[in-house]
């Protein structure tokens, strides 16, 4: 799975991926260029199949998904 961040500034960021409850599930680190940065998460078979949220943070950064997995 991939998604698209445009960050303002070169920075780190925090990728969390919750379950509907909120309960994390997956949290990786990034370092976010400048602009449009594509990132790809790779969950593999850890995820069962569900509804899940994608959240990344940074000073300058936040973005929500919804992530779909089959």
């Amino acid at each position: 799975m991939t998604t698209d961040i445009l960050s303002e500034i070169n920075e780190n960021a925090i990728l969390k991926i919750t379950d509907v409850s909120g309960k994390p599930v997956h949290t990786q680190s990034l370092k976010l260029a400048e602009g449009l940065n594509n990132i790809k998460v790779d969950v593999g078979s850890n995820l069962p199949a569900g509804i899940y949220i994608l959240h990344v943070t940074s000073l300058h950064t936040n973005k929500v998904v919804k992530i779909v997995k089959e």
